[in-house]
C-alpha cells in the first residue's frame, strides 16, 4: 500500500505539469500573435516607405517644373526622378495632374494637381505714374484676375499712387466680351464690389486698385526695371533710334510714321523707341492703315522720354501693347514746347496739384491698345486729355511676351491610392 506522502507527490507533479502545458499553450498563442504583429508592422513600414518614395517622386518632378518654369519642358527630366527613387511611373497629364507610382514589393500611387499661376499682377491698365483723366473711363473688357466664391476679381486699373478721373467709370465685366479666347466664366461675372458703374467721379470700386507695391516691369518681364538692357537684348527688340537731340534729350522725329512703316513692312513685332515719341493726328491714318493690314500684335516700348498721341476724331485701335518706361529721364515744362501736344494742356487747371513739368505721358482722343497699357514712370504724371476707353485681350500680350508662371500644389488635390 502506497504511502500518503507518495500520492501527494504524484498529485503535485501532475498539477505542475498541467500548469506548464497550459503556460506553454498560452506562450505559443502569444508568439503567434507577436509574429502577426511583427509581420503587420513590417508591412506597414514597407507601405509607408512606398508612400514616401512616391511622394518624393511628386516633389522631385515639381522641383524640375519650378526650376525650368515650364511643365512640358520639365517632363523630359522626370526620368531622373524615376531612376533616383526606383519609381514605376512619374508623369503629368494635360490638365496638370501629376501621378507618381512605386511598385517594388508593395504598390503605392500618389496624385496631386499642379496649379500654374501667372506671376503678373492683374490689371488691364497699370501705372506707376500718377494718372489724371479729363473724362470718364470705359472698360469694355477688363482683366478677370482670379475667381472667388463671389465672382471674378476683375481689375480695370492698377495704379501705384494717384488716380483722378473727372467723370465716371464703367466696367462691362467679363460676360459680354471674353478677355482671352479660352476664358470660361464658370457662370460668374465680376464680384459686386469689383464692377464700377458710376456717372460721377467717385467712388470707384475695387476694380480700380491702389497698389503701392506695384512693379509693372517685373510683372511683365520677370526682371527688375534696373535690368532693362538685359530685357532689351534677350527679347531681341528692334530698336528705333534715329533720334534728334532737343534740349539734351533724345527725340524720335516722325515717330508715328516710323512705327507705321515698321509694322507694315517688317516682321519685327517688338519695337523699342529710344527717346521721346509723339504720334501726331496727321500720322494716325497711316498708322491705322498699317495696323489693319497686319493681324500680328506688336509690343511698342517707349524708353526714356515723353509719349504723346493725338488720335484726332477717328481714334486708333492698336493690335498689341504699349509700355512706356522711364529709367533716366527728367521731364520739364519747357521741353513740351517742342511737341504738338503742348497746345492741349488747357484743361490742366481742372486738376489740383497737377504739374506740366512732371508730365511724361499725354493722350488725346480714343486710343485702344488691345493688349493693355503700362505707364512705368514713378513720381511722374500721365495725362489723358479726354475720356479713356479700353478693350483688354490677354492673348495679345501672350503673343509678344511669353507669360511667366509660379507653380503651386492645388489645395485639396492630394490623393493616395
Amino acid at each position: 500500500m502506497r504511502s500518503k506522502h507518495h500520492q501527494s507527490g504524484m498529485t503535485t507533479l501532475l498539477i505542475t505539469s498541467l500548469l506548464l502545458i497550459v503556460a506553454l499553450l498560452f506562450s505559443l498563442a502569444s508568439y503567434k500573435n507577436l509574429f502577426y504583429q511583427i509581420k503587420r508592422t513590417q508591412n506597414e513600414v514597407l507601405a509607408r516607405q512606398a508612400h514616401w518614395l512616391a511622394e518624393g517622386g511628386l516633389e522631385c518632378g515639381f522641383s524640375y517644373i519650378k526650376d525650368i518654369g515650364d511643365i512640358s519642358a520639365a517632363k523630359a527630366s522626370f526620368g531622373n526622378c524615376e531612376s533616383l527613387l526606383n519609381l514605376s511611373e512619374l508623369d503629368i497629364s494635360t490638365n496638370n495632374i501629376m501621378r507618381s507610382s512605386f511598385s517594388d514589393l508593395v504598390y503605392k500611387k500618389v496624385i496631386k494637381k499642379v496649379n500654374a499661376k501667372r506671376k503678373t499682377s492683374s490689371g488691364a491698365l497699370k501705372s506707376s505714374a500718377d494718372m489724371y483723366i479729363n473724362g470718364s473711363t470705359l472698360f469694355e473688357t477688363v482683366d478677370p484676375g482670379e475667381i472667388t466664391s463671389d465672382g471674378w476679381e476683375c481689375v480695370a486699373i492698377r495704379y501705384k499712387n494717384i488716380f483722378n478721373a473727372r467723370a465716371g467709370g464703367t466696367n462691362y465685366g467679363v460676360n459680354i466680351t471674353k478677355p482671352y479666347d479660352d476664358f470660361y466664366n464658370q457662370g460668374s461675372d465680376c464680384q459686386t464690389n469689383n464692377k464700377t458703374n458710376i456717372a460721377t467721379n467717385g467712388p470707384f470700386l475695387n476694380d480700380f486698385i491702389h497698389d503701392e507695391n506695384l512693379e509693372p516691369f517685373y510683372d511683365l518681364f520677370n526682371e527688375h526695371r534696373d535690368n532693362w538692357e538685359k530685357v532689351k537684348t534677350d527679347l531681341n527688340f528692334f530698336v528705333i533710334s534715329n533720334t534728334d537731340i532737343i534740349d539734351g534729350r533724345k527725340v524720335v522725329s516722325n515717330c508715328g510714321t516710323i512705327i507705321a512703316n515698321e509694322i507694315e513692312n517688317n516682321s519685327n513685332r517688338r519695337l523699342w523707341i529710344d527717346g521721346s515719341c509723339e504720334i501726331k493726328s496727321s500720322e494716325i491714318s497711316n498708322l491705322n492703315e498699317a495696323i489693319s493690314n497686319n493681324s500680328t500684335p506688336v509690343l511698342l516700348l517707349v524708353h526714356d522720354g515723353i509719349f504723346a498721341i493725338n488720335t484726332g476724331s477717328d481714334g486708333v485701335y492698336i493690335n498689341g501693347m504699349l509700355y512706356h518706361l522711364n529709367t533716366n529721364f527728367i521731364p520739364s515744362e519747357s521741353f513740351w514746347s517742342n511737341f504738338d501736344a503742348n497746345s492741349h494742356f488747357g484743361n490742366y487747371s481742372l486738376f489740383s496739384g497737377i504739374e506740366k513739368g512732371k508730365t511724361v505721358y499725354h493722350q488725346r482722343g480714343a486710343l485702344i491698345f488691345s493688349g493693355g497699357q503700362v505707364i512705368d514712370s514713378p513720381g511722374d504724371i500721365a495725362y489723358f486729355d479726354q475720356s479713356l476707353r479700353f478693350k483688354y485681350n490677354r492673348d495679345k500680350i501672350d503673343s509678344v511676351i511669353e507669360p511667366h508662371y509660379e507653380f503651386v500644389w492645388q489645395k485639396g488635390s492630394w490623393n493616395d491610392l
